[in-house]
């Protein structure tokens, strides 16, 4: 079956308008990928088999519990007295406002999407500007501690302290990218917020409690939907890789472009040499599933998405000098093992978080129980 760009580009065209030329490939390759899953329908069902399964071990247990914490951490006003704690010194560094300093510090903890979540709830609670949303997002929306550390490094690698270091080196990476934001957004105006009407009349822990999961529940969906689709997109990307016969290390970059957990488990199959940077290219990109979870999330707010776009494409290309220079200096002999282990990485344990966990539980019951008072 032959489909000819001129009659897709027709077809695809409404009203008689002309389609621009990104509005043109999008028609062509939606319906390449149409075909595609016809004649290769046994793929997609079987990698996306793997994204449910993926989904229901590890990313609902592992993401959900923190997205209905973090709102609360918000509603209950825990965040705002974090905020004048280490407000200034983030404010001072990053060039936001001391309110944001709970978005920061959760995303660098807790990882996507409960870093940008967060900023969103301080948005929608008048807490922060638009500008600011825009900022955090682009920079705090890093992959958790639980997955560098636990699930790369100890799982894949066999090394936790590499995937100390991979983690350390994400959380320089962001920062120091947070940084230089600053400049780009201190020419933008940015008016002061105005804290919502539900922020002023303080709700009472059982309405907090029921957006917070209702709010969650509804992200989730989003971020399970795009983890199955990605992960039928990676079942024929290595379908095809290994088809064209092309070199591991493309294979792997293509995968992790699309997806990251298969991003990161194909490059433990690598000689050490290229596993190193391709790991932390990866990671820094964090692939196009994330970035369209991230859109999900912001999908009600119009931001402009050219910052975190740029941000990602900047952290793909510094992660892999940061991670190896720490490599070379903390840990130049560090024995990891590259092995592909694909399976692993659908039971991420979460130790690593279970004190955050306790601790964001604990400020956001305080903090509740005094707007009851």
């Amino acid at each position: 079956m032959t489909v000819k760009a001129g009659n897709i580009k027709k077809s695809c065209a409404q009203n008689g308008h002309k389609l621009s030329r990104a509005q043109t490939l999008f028609c062509i390759m939606s319906a390449l990928a149409l075909l595609l899953t016809f004649k290769y329908s046994d793929i997609a069902i079987e990698a996306m088999s793997s994204g449910m399964r993926l989904c229901v071990s590890t990313v609902i247990p592992a993401l959900f519990p923190f997205m209905v914490l973090s709102e609360l951490f918000v509603s209950s006003g825990a965040a705002e007295k974090l905020g004048a704690i280490v407000g200034k010194p983030i404010s001072a560094l990053l060039g936001v406002s001391s309110s944001a300093a709970s978005a920061v510090i959760l995303g660098m903890l807790c990882g996507f999407p409960i870093g940008s979540k967060s900023a969103v709830s301080l948005y929608e609670k008048g807490l922060i500007s638009k500008p600011e949303l825009e900022q955090l997002c682009a920079f705090c929306n890093i992959p958790s501690s639980a997955f560098l550390v636990s699930a790369v490094g100890s799982t894949l690698f066999g090394s936790r302290e590499l995937g100390l270091i991979l983690y350390a080196s994400h959380i320089i990476c962001a920062l120091l990218l947070g940084f230089l934001l600053k400049f780009y957004f201190k020419a933008k105006k940015r008016p002061s917020p105005i804290p919502s009407a539900a922020l002023r009349r303080r709700s009472g822990f059982i309405e907090s409690f029921t957006n917070a999961v209702t709010g969650s529940a509804s992200s989730m969906l989003f971020i399970c939907a795009f983890v199955i689709f990605f992960s039928a997109v990676s079942g024929y990307v290595r379908f095809f890789s290994e088809r064209l016969a092309l070199p591991s290390a493309i294979s792997t970059l293509l995968i992790g472009f699309f997806e990251m957990t298969g991003g990161a488990s194909a490059a433990a199959s690598l000689p050490p040499r290229l596993a190193i940077p391709s790991l932390a290219a990866i990671t820094g990109w964090s692939g196009l599933s994330v970035h369209f979870q991230f859109v999900g999330i912001c999908k009600n707010h119009s931001i402009s998405l050219k910052p975190y776009f740029l941000t990602k494409s900047a952290s793909a290309l510094l992660c892999p000098f940061v991670f190896s220079t720490l490599m070379k200096i903390f840990a130049p002999n560090v024995p990891f093992v590259t092995t592909p282990s694909p399976s692993a990485l659908l039971f991420l344990p979460l130790s690593p978080l279970r004190l955050t966990f306790l601790l964001v539980f604990l400020l956001s019951c305080i903090g509740l129980c005094r707007r009851r008072r």
